[in-house]
């Protein structure tokens, strides 16, 4: 029985994706990893501004604009030219606050190349601040911008979602009858300290992204403050304010009670395949078809359809099982839907360009069939598993298929990857789709092989993936983890916690992790679901 083939409750015959067996143990080595301690409350992040970029030429943004917003300061700023230091892109941005030019630095935090602003909240209140901003281009920084003065304002103010506005009674303050307040992320303090006779709502990038009504059903748990953002506790009137106005989607504006802020133009719909600032993954088998895509627990925001084998003409792939069900109404509410193609013993050798156009072909035959056309596809992209042992990927056949697939159905259409993390070959065409803008992200696996679930080995395989396949850029590896209870080289739920723990500290930009699979994951109680992606998504 291959690597790959199901075993234990599973059906005969099937095939799970990517080759897991290396031809022996994986290394290990031994590493200490400083872990920094965290400021005392983490900066929160605002999606992307209206503001226009800077005149070409100019290698660094102009001096921001800050203002206060409530219990916190805001800072905007311009894109610096496109065309700056050879053309190199930008990659990201480092803001930095200081008591004064020149000062001890009170805060510094890093956004991604599509922000131009940020929320710092916690700062002591009547003290001023400069802040500043330089371009990250790769491993390279730009010049400082010159900085901009002002002064943090105090825990008061107001929370505006659409034309209606609460005022806020406070900052990490306890939740008072008929209040609303807002609680930021703190070494201390991660998960909301409110009681349940109340609702909470996530906003993340200025963004709502969850809305949990406790008191509806009790739930006694705190919610997540997110790293990127802050939670909104309200009790009584307040809590019913936010449940008549708080909508996943939503943008939140936070004011100082007369005048709004800098915070941006909520950001348009996303489009087919916009990726989630952090994917959790998890692979939908077809030969277990419960629960339906859309009844996945909803820790999971991306689900990748397993899978599409190998058919004729030969390069073409087909879906041998009943069609999914849920997928329109998990995409509704932003699950992400991929495609995955190949898998174990379906490898295809793409040697020339007519195997590779039966693939193309073949795909947008299954996205016909299951409804979808070119303008509104039945799913966000394409994961290629069609490299299996038995075919070493032909990186520039693969090049053209994701290219083309692109063209057809949209640049936002994801393309997707699982290579093994030891193999050679893997980690060459990886780098190669990342760096051409090929390929969304690759996800190297971690189970079902000798070693592969020690969690110290998948931390020091990780390393070398975002320093020599994605150049250093953690936002395009996800790590994919295995959770299958009785079978052997698979992960326990806190074995894959530790790992992640681990690696998010060191690599905070690493875009997310999946798990294979879902009836695993059930099996298992739906463990990662429930405890891992909150520290994936968060």
């Amino acid at each position: 029985m291959s690597a790959h083939e199901r075993s234990g409750t599973t059906l005969p015959g099937a095939r799970r994706p990517g080759p897991r067996t290396p031809a022996s143990g994986p290394a290990r080595t031994a590493r200490v990893v400083l872990l920094i301690p965290l400021v005392a409350i983490l900066a929160l992040l605002s999606g992307p501004a209206v503001a226009l970029a800077a005149p070409a030429g100019n290698a660094r943004p102009a001096r921001p604009a800050v203002q206060p917003a409530v219990g916190a300061l805001q800072v905007a700023w311009q894109a610096p030219s496109a065309r700056a230091r050879g053309g190199a892109r930008v990659t990201g941005y480092q803001v930095r606050v200081m008591s004064k030019p020149g000062a001890r630095t009170v805060r510094t935090v890093r956004t991604g190349a599509r922000a131009r602003t940020v929320t710092l909240a916690g700062l002591p209140t009547g003290a001023r601040y400069v802040a500043r901003v330089r371009a990250l281009r790769g491993r390279s920084t730009g010049a400082w911008s010159a900085v901009s003065a002002a002064v943090a304002p105090s825990s008061t103010g107001a929370a505006r979602i659409g034309t209606a506005e609460h005022p806020i009674a406070g900052v990490n303050v306890p939740r008072a009858g008929d209040a609303l307040v807002m609680y930021t992320r703190t070494a201390k303090q991660t998960v909301s300290p409110a009681n349940e006779w109340g609702v909470e709502v996530a906003v993340r990038n200025g963004t709502i992204s969850e809305v949990r009504d406790r008191q509806a059903t009790l739930d006694r748990r705190g919610m997540r403050i997110p790293r990127d953002g802050y939670l909104l506790s309200a009790h009584g009137a307040a809590r019913s304010w936010l449940l008549a106005n708080a909508r996943v989607g939503q943008a939140v504006v936070l004011t100082n009670g007369t005048t709004s802020t800098l915070t941006p133009t909520p950001p348009p719909a996303a489009p087919v395949g916009a990726l989630p600032q952090r994917v959790a993954g998890v692979y939908w088998t077809g030969w277990n078809p419960a629960p339906a895509v859309d009844a996945l627990p909803a820790g999971y925001n991306l689900a990748y359809l397993f899978a599409a084998h190998r058919s004729a003409p030969y390069g073409a792939v087909s879906w041998s099982y009943a069609r999914p069900t849920g997928i329109p109404a998990a995409r509704a509410r932003g699950v992400k839907v991929i495609l995955s193609t190949g898998g174990a013993g379906s490898g295809i050798a793409f040697t020339d360009r007519t195997t590779s156009t039966n693939f193309v072909n073949s795909i947008e035959a299954i996205n016909a069939s299951w409804g979808g056309t070119r303008t509104a596809p039945a799913f966000d992209g394409v994961d290629f598993n069609t490299f299996e042992a038995e075919a070493v990927p032909n990186t520039p056949e693969y090049l053209w298929m994701a290219q083309e697939l692109k063209r057809r159905f949209g640049a936002a259409f994801l393309i997707t990857s699982p290579p093994a993390p030891w193999r050679d070959s893997d980690r060459a065409f990886c780098a190669q789709m990342l760096a051409a803008g090929a390929m969304d992200y690759c996800a190297p696996q971690y189970y079902d092989g000798p070693g592969l679930a020690d969690p110290s080995y998948i931390v020091n395989s990780v390393r070398s993936w975002v320093r020599d396949v994605a150049g250093g850029d953690a936002s395009r590896i996800v790590v994919g983890f295995g959770i299958q209870p009785g079978a052997a080289n698979y992960s326990t739920t806190a074995g894959v916690a530790q790992a992640w723990n681990q690696l998010e500290a060191e690599f905070p930009r690493l875009r997310g992790a999946f798990l294979w699979s879902h009836a695993g994951d059930a099996a298992n109680g739906w463990g990662f679901a429930t405890t891992v992606t909150p520290s994936v998504r968060n």
